[in-house]
């Protein structure tokens, strides 16, 4: 799916819990703090997922194999760079279904 798709659906999303959370009456017992948008956070925050991913990537040297030729194995050995990414997202359905905006 494209990815103008998916924030569209996470921003409906986010709408509907905001409306929703909105819709609910705030009573003295709750205190003055307890505003609707904390009420509206406390219902949508157990849907809430942190993602990390890890990806390892080889760096290529384009001059390895002639230094390597000539230096093995006193030349240095391959180069990995690791990329780190961290996002979001929200459970969408109870078989884990995960929306994300990219």
């Amino acid at each position: 799916m494209n990815i103008r798709i998916f924030t569209k659906l996470f921003n409906a999303l986010l709408l509907y819990v905001l409306v929703m959370g909105g819709v609910l009456v705030v009573s003295a017992a709750d205190g003055p703090r307890r505003t609707l948008v904390v009420q509206a956070v406390e219902k949508g925050l157990p849907s809430v997922v942190n993602i990390r991913t890890e990806t390892v990537v080889e760096v290529r040297d384009p001059f390895a194999e002639v230094f390597r030729d000539f230096w093995n194995p006193y030349y240095r050995q391959p180069q990995q760079d690791v990329r780190r990414s961290l996002g979001s997202g929200v459970v969408i359905h109870a078989d884990g279904y995960v929306l994300t905006n990219d």
